[in-house]
């Protein structure tokens, strides 16, 4: 076990790379680079990916690093400005005129 920040944090994630680490502390997701060498691992400076709306239940995880290393899927429950829901009808038939048969 390596000590990675100094603030603490939950339910750590790895990229799919192997080259950044994400968790949970409090409201916010945090992210890091993680660097290997012959000397062992170094950590970069942790930054804010998302703050959620509220703090989370311990055991819940609530987010997953998407493994094209550019997006991370969030779900947060009680989203910090809620937007009317949004209905799309007759989209296949929308997307066959775009796309052609």
């Amino acid at each position: 076990r390596l000590p990675v920040t100094r603030g603490g944090g939950v339910h750590p994630r790895w990229s799919a790379n192997g080259r950044e680490l994400f968790y949970r502390s409090g409201r916010r997701l945090m992210a890091l680079d993680v660097r290997a060498d012959s000397s062992g691992l170094s950590f970069g400076t942790p930054s804010v990916v998302y703050e959620f709306a509220t703090v989370l239940g311990r055991w819940i995880t609530y987010y997953d690093p998407h493994p094209d290393g550019v997006h991370v899927v969030v779900v947060d429950p009680i989203p910090a400005r809620r937007r009317p829901p949004v209905v799309v009808l007759n989209w296949f038939e929308e997307l066959k005129a775009k796309v052609g048969n």
